[in-house]
């Protein structure tokens, strides 16, 4: 295992870890602004959080023990994770200015682009365009999850069921798109 593998591994660790940490924390200290009237939306969004920062964890114990599992999963956690942090890291530039959060959590976009580069040169399967299509594909899996938990969030919270029942259907599409990408992988051995 290279050094650039074990980054990988301990920044997925350190932002999983973070993750929690900070939603705890803000909830215990009675920072999170407007949580009784937007209980619904926020369910959802540490749903998203929360799936995103154990996702992380396991991911990176699965590359550290060379799972081959954890290398094509790890794009699909990058997903995630930079849908998160583009969110978040605009979230605290228009809505509640916080320079901390700001390059902290830009540090994390940052760093989350950086290893995507990485994975996408790293972990090769044995055909190359295939490969990029199955990879990207997991990553865009990752993205569209994240952001049809939270979107459905927001829009259970407006009473808009009839927007939620199409994100519902998201989902769904979301299942297809994984067991056809799982269908595809099986294909090309």
């Amino acid at each position: 295992m290279k050094v650039i593998e074990k980054l990988l591994s301990l920044f997925l660790v350190i932002m999983g870890i973070s993750i929690i940490s900070v939603w705890t924390l803000l909830i215990i200290t009675d920072n999170v602004p407007d949580i009784k009237k937007d209980l619904i939306s926020l369910s959802f969004h540490w749903t998203s959080e929360l799936l995103l920062a154990l996702i992380s964890i396991i991911i990176a114990f699965a590359i550290l023990f060379n799972k081959k599992w954890g290398q094509s999963s790890v794009f699909f956690t990058l997903g995630l994770a930079l849908s998160s942090t583009f969110n978040a890291v605009f979230y605290y530039i228009f809505n509640e200015f916080n320079i901390a959060f700001i390059i902290i959590i830009g540090s994390f976009f940052i760093l989350s682009l950086f290893f995507l580069i990485f994975s996408l040169i790293r972990f090769n399967f044995q055909d190359i365009k295939n490969s990029f299509i199955y990879k990207f594909g997991l990553f865009n899996l990752g993205l569209l999850l994240y952001l049809v938990l939270n979107i459905a969030g927001e829009f259970c919270q407006a009473k808009r069921w009839s927007a939620f029942i199409s994100f519902i259907f998201l989902i769904l599409m979301d299942i297809y798109y994984s067991l056809t990408l799982i269908n595809f992988k099986g294909e090309k051995k």
